[in-house]
């Protein structure tokens, strides 16, 4: 069941995000709010934007009514639930009622007034078994759980946006309302970021629940749930950034249409999806980051060299003193290769991503420059599913390409940052071959004996890490 930390606690957990994912939020929501102020009429085209929030969270929830019926106000059940959500959170920005108004909130969102759980008023998620796999604070803890996280909101040490991401989090863990706790804590979520957060949400749904699942077991995933809300916050108000700056200044009716096919596209689904490290949890997750073909690349890598000592020295082409000297050698033979992989990892990753940046943005430029760009990415997608298209629609593919928008520096920070935890786990998992290797000639006598025994372990890890290599490399599925 869910405990409540400490003040304290949770703001020492948020103090571990990265200030760089803050700041791209922090600039990325100031920039939308400021271009639609400045080229759109302010209140008209807010609340078209409140709209497509709200519609976007219901849209968590399955409650999908079209675009066009949730812009123009029909009287369709889902349509006026999204509304509800809508004007909830359009009270809460003009007002900035503070969460305590929770009840409130949470009765415009499902429209019918409602009240915190009493006692006794118990609520569980079940699977579809009925087996219990989340089990709520008892109705009888509800006040005084939500009086403490509201403290501590209120005087919290953290960044604002980053304690507005974590009050969401501990707000869902809590389960005030026996119905619309999701799309309420959404709708204050929205508010005290003053920015869109549910298109990206949406686009990455299963990973949105999945962490607020894991985090009631696991409270000390805070600080990377707060990031991912943040880059979701991040990607949402860019793409809809994206959009305002497509339509002409004033056209409210263009916006609309644009942001409804924005809807059907999928174009608020954001760039993360490679860093596992955010996904999963531990800020030092270079598994996670390095990606399960890599891991098993460099395993594979790593037997195979040392596999080439051992059976060197057992057919008499190699020969040493003593079994501490051949483990020497082999462990300076793989600790040199992981440090050169790595290394090379990681210059190769950063002039690649560097060289793809200046390639498209030249691109732009049209002419010879723009001819260039296409060929390089081209030859760059050689050997990826796009060969399996035409030749028009590889073309095609590529000159979208060259219209999209590049990563800010801070996201190519980001990215660098990301290619050295994966370097070093290139280092680090070279190195861990090393155990059914070295331990057999270090502690079995004689020599020749634990070079047979050596050789049988790796070769047996090899076997299963080339086994497990096809889900990776192989076309056979």
């Amino acid at each position: 069941m869910f405990e409540l930390p400490g003040p304290e606690a949770i703001d020492g957990m948020l103090a571990e995000v990265d200030q760089s994912v803050v700041e791209d939020a922090r600039s990325a929501i100031g920039e939308l709010n400021s271009t639609v102020i400045s080229r759109m009429d302010a209140g008209r085209s807010s609340w078209l934007i409140v709209l497509l929030e709200a519609r976007c969270s219901c849209s968590i929830e399955r409650i999908t009514p079209p675009w066009e019926s949730v812009v123009s106000g029909s009287d369709e059940p889902d349509v006026l639930l999204v509304r509800g959500c809508a004007s909830a959170l359009a009270s809460l920005v003009e007002s900035g009622s503070p969460p305590g108004m929770i009840e409130k909130v949470c009765s415009s969102v499902l429209g019918t007034p409602t009240h915190m759980r009493w006692p006794g008023e118990e609520v569980n998620l079940v699977d579809p078994q009925g087996r219990v796999v989340l089990e709520m604070p008892p109705g009888s803890e509800v006040g005084k759980l939500i009086t403490g996280l509201n403290s501590w909101f209120s005087s919290s040490r953290a960044d604002h946006l980053v304690a507005s991401a974590a009050y969401h989090a501990l707000f869902e863990s809590v389960h005030p309302f026996r119905d619309g706790n999701g799309r309420t804590g959404r709708v204050l979520l929205a508010s005290s970021l003053d920015s869109l957060v549910s298109p990206a949400l949406l686009a990455h749904r299963r990973d949105y629940y999945r962490m607020l699942n894991r985090l009631n077991r696991d409270i000390d995933i805070l600080g990377d749930w707060s990031a991912f809300v943040l880059e979701c916050a991040t990607e949402s108000s860019r793409s809809v950034l994206r959009i305002v700056r497509d339509t002409d200044d004033g056209d409210l009716d263009g916006l609309a249409i644009a942001l409804g096919r924005g809807l059907r596209r999928r174009a608020y689904k954001p760039r993360r999806d490679n860093r596992g490290m955010k996904k999963e949890g531990g800020r030092f997750d270079f598994l996670s980051a390095m990606g399960p073909g890599l891991v098993l690349q460099e395993l594979l890598y790593g037997f195979i060299m040392e596999l080439i000592f051992v059976t060197a020295t057992r057919i008499g082409m190699l020969q040493y003193d003593s079994s501490l000297q051949l483990a020497i050698v082999i462990i300076g033979m793989n600790a040199t290769w992981g440090a050169i992989d790595a290394v090379v990892f990681f210059l190769i990753g950063g002039f690649s991503s560097r060289k793809h940046v200046m390639m498209i943005r030249n691109g732009r430029k049209g002419g010879k420059d723009r001819e260039e760009a296409i060929s390089y990415l081209l030859d760059e997608f050689g050997g990826t599913p796009l060969d399996a298209l035409t030749e028009e629609d590889e073309r095609r593919i590529c000159e979208r390409i060259l219209e999209c928008e590049t990563e800010s520096n801070a996201d190519i920070r980001r990215d660098q940052r990301q290619s050295a935890l994966s370097s070093f786990g290139c280092f680090v998992v070279t190195l861990f071959t090393l155990i059914p290797v070295v331990l057999p000639i270090l502690l079995i006598e004689p020599l020749e004996t634990a070079l047979i025994v050596a050789s049988a372990l790796s070769s047996c890890t090899l076997f299963f890490v080339g086994y497990k290599m096809k889900d990776y490399f192989s076309v056979n599925g």
